[in-house]
Formats: C-alpha cells, sequence, structure tokens
C-alpha cells in the first residue's frame, strides 16, 4: 500500500474493527496505522464527534470522496458498494481481501488478555473465515482450494487473473484428469473451507455434472462448494440438477451488459433451490503479468496478495499466474513450482511445506505479483485478440 493514502473503513462494526487491527498491524504490505483515517457508518456517523476505536465516523456523504473505502460486510457488501458508487466513491475495496485465518490469528497471539474488546472483534472474525473446521495434530486444512476445469472462457478479459487473454487455442481440462486430481487432493487435505470450480468459465465444460458430483462426494470436508461464472450462460438441466445434490453455491459476477445471462441465470437457479447470488464488479486489483524474467523473485513473493492453492492438470500450483503460466509456458518449466500430485512420492507434509512456504518460486521471477491495496483497475475490459507474451520451449 502506499503511504500516502487514505482509507476509510465500512461500516463501523465487527468486521470493520477486525480489518482495522490487520492494517493497524502492518499486516498489510507497507500500510501505517495512520492511513486509516476513520470509518463511514449511515447510522453511527449520524451523531457528531462519533468516534470509534477511537477513529472518527462520518455518513457516506461527509466522507472524502478521494479516499479509498474498504467495505467491512461479508453480507452486505454488495449493497454497500453499490452505494458508494451511487454516492460517487470510485476507490472501493472489500475487507475479505485482507482478512485471512492466519493474519487474524497472529494478531490474536500480540493483543493482551485484557484487551477484550479486540481480543472479541478479532475471534469472531477468525471462527467466520475458518468455518467449522479446526487444524489439530497433522491436520492439512485449507482455506480456499480451487479446481481449474477449463481455459476457454465466453469473455476475453485482458487483466483476467486467470491469464485467459493470453491463450490462444485454450481447451477444457480432460474429465478424467480432473477427477483424478479430486481423489488425489484429498487423499492429501484434510478438509477445505471453500473449495471452487473455476476457468476460464466453468459452465462451458461439457462434463461438468460429473465434476460436481465427484466434489460432493468430500462435503463433509468442504465448508462450501462453489463455482464463479460471468453471467454469460445459463446452466443445462443436468448441471443444476448437480448443483443442488451437491448443495452448491453459485456466485455470479455482474460485468454489466456483458453479464447478458445473469438474470436469467440466477431465476433458474434459484427456481430450483440452488444457492446463487449476484455480485456487481466495477474493479479488480491490477493482476499478474509476465516479465522477462529480471524482476526480483524474492521481492515480488513476499509483497504478493495473490495466494489461492489451484489445481491444473493434476499439479497443485500456488497461485493462477504460477498454474496457468506453467500451462501457458511463460517461464521456464521447473518442477519446484508446484506439486505434482500424481506422483507416489508426494506426502502430506510435501503439500503442507509447498502451501506454508516461506520463499519464492522459480517463476516468481516472471511475475509482476499482486497488491490488494494497489490502486483499482476498470473490471472485465476486454480484447479481442490473444495478449503477445514470450514463451518458453521444454
Amino acid at each position: 500500500m502506499d503511504n500516502k493514502k487514505s482509507y476509510y473503513i465500512m461500516p463501523a462494526g465487527t468486521i470493520g474493527a477486525a480489518t482495522y487491527y490487520v492494517l493497524q498491524s502492518g499486516a498489510i504490505h507497507g500500510i501505517k496505522k495512520d492511513n486509516v483515517i476513520g470509518f463511514i457508518d449511515s447510522i453511527k456517523g449520524r451523531d457528531n464527534g462519533a468516534d470509534f476505536l477511537g477513529l472518527p465516523v462520518v455518513t457516506p456523504d461527509k466522507a472524502n470522496k478521494d479516499a479509498t473505502v474498504i467495505v467491512s460486510s461479508f453480507i452486505y457488501g454488495q449493497m454497500i458498494t453499490q452505494q458508494l458508487h451511487d454516492l460517487g466513491f470510485d476507490k472501493i475495496v472489500q475487507a475479505e481481501t485482507f482478512l485471512t485465518v492466519e493474519n487474524t490469528a497472529a494478531i490474536m497471539g500480540k493483543i493482551a488478555e485484557d484487551k477484550v474488546e479486540e481480543r472479541h472483534h478479532l475471534n469472531t472474525i477468525a471462527g467466520s473465515l475458518k468455518g467449522f473446521f479446526i487444524s489439530t495434530g497433522n491436520d492439512l486444512t485449507l482455506t480456499k482450494l480451487e479446481f481449474i476445469v477449463t481455459q476457454r472462457c465466453t469473455l476475453k478479459c485482458k487483466d483476467c487473473c486467470a491469464l485467459v487473454q493470453y491463450y490462444e487455442n485454450p481447451v477444457d481440462v480432460e474429465t478424467a484428469s480432473v477427477i483424478q486430481s479430486i481423489d488425489r487432493a484429498f487423499e492429501l487435505i484434510d478438509n477445505v473451507r471453500i473449495v471452487n470450480i473455476i476457468g476460464g468459465e466453468p459452465l462451458m465444460v461439457k462434463n461438468l455434472s460429473q465434476i460436481i458430483d465427484k466434489l460432493s462426494q468430500y462435503n463433509e470436508r468442504i465448508g462450501s462448494l462453489e463455482i464463479i461464472t460471468n453471467g454469460t450462460i445459463v446452466p443445462n438441466d443436468e448441471v443444476v440438477a448437480a448443483m443442488k445434490r451437491a448443495n452448491m453455491t453459485i456466485r455470479i459476477s455482474d460485468y454489466g451488459g456483458l453479464a447478458k445471462n445473469k438474470d436469467e441465470t440466477y431465476k433458474k437457479l434459484t427456481d430450483n433451490g440452488v444457492r446463487c447470488n449476484i455480485r456487481k464488479i466495477w474493479s479488480w486489483t491490477v493482476n499478474k503479468a509476465f516479465t522477462d524474467g529480471s524482476t526480483d523473485g524474492e521481492k515480488t513473493f513476499h509483497n504478493c496478495d495473490a495466494f489461492c492453492a489451484q489445481v491444473l492438470n493434476g499439479k497443485l500450483y500456488y497461485c493462477s499466474f504460477v498454474a496457468h503460466g506453467d500451462a501457458l509456458r511463460g517461464f521456464p518449466h521447473d518442477e519446484n513450482n508446484y506439486v505434482d500430485l500424481f506422483s507416489d512420492k508426494v506426502t502430506k507434509e510435501v503439500v503442507k511445506d509447498y502451501i506454508k512456504r516461506t520463499s519464492a518460486m522459480p517463476a516468481c521471477q516472471f511475475c509482476t505479483g499482486v497488491n490488494n491495496a494497489n490502486e483499482p483497475i476498470p473490471a472485465a475490459i476486454q480484447t479481442k485478440t490473444a495478449l503477445p507474451y514470450i514463451k518458453y520451449m521444454e
């Protein structure tokens, strides 16, 4: 984060408090506590001189629109974001960007026992983030795991974090490979709070219902099984039935006119008893892009907020850049960039060491990295042709 920037947190509640403590602690790269100038709250801010955690609370209409607003609500985030956009705010990020089980737990360990209010806020959020899973002993519990089922997409966003914009001839991942990957992943991983089926656009995959049915076999070890879709494809009856059987949640990204079938999709899903929500997306964080390999990999790694374990073609990757970059050959092939799930030599400890790593992968020197506090960019800007990049052959 730029130390010269100003930030509000909205609203002034438990999640807002936890967000403030995380930011104040320095857990987010480079931020100082003075960057947070106050809270926005439509109710609490009505009282002149109101404060929360020692900071002023203002109503949205009184806030500085040049500041970035961190929306701290897991349930009403979309509604609050819409309200802010209607009022002219254009720098908005979500608190879930900053809050993780790891950083809330780390801060809890530094707060004195007599700081009851601070510990309450953090403990509440840490519990929410963990879901119903508790890691004990040799258990390996992940906050999120994503299975990539296709490189294809109905859109071609030039800033896509899945690097779809670089694929000239995208393909689906073989169904047998995905299913084998799922079984192998759950041999090595005990529990996952959120499992996502992603692409590209996952609703393009012909055998998607088979993949959903396979994942549903592990529902007792999955907190929430989800699909993220761009609102361009209405799922067929077979897929909807599988979604319902698996008790899934479908998250529709609303990119305005591009998400032309979002309302029809929402209606079909909800009419058939499938949990579904539509989230309006105005902006993204500046995403990863290929470099010429001269980047300081360690610096990129330690300043990057892009961790999200993903499985592609039987390999476990640290993030989407490493996963898709490897498939695209956007950097020299190196076995240290991933864990081969199909290898008999891979154990739970190998996966743990990879996920909990403290040093860069070889791929990091070919990446610009991601910092979630960077200036937002417009979401889903389209490119007509695949973007150029340097391709490394075997």
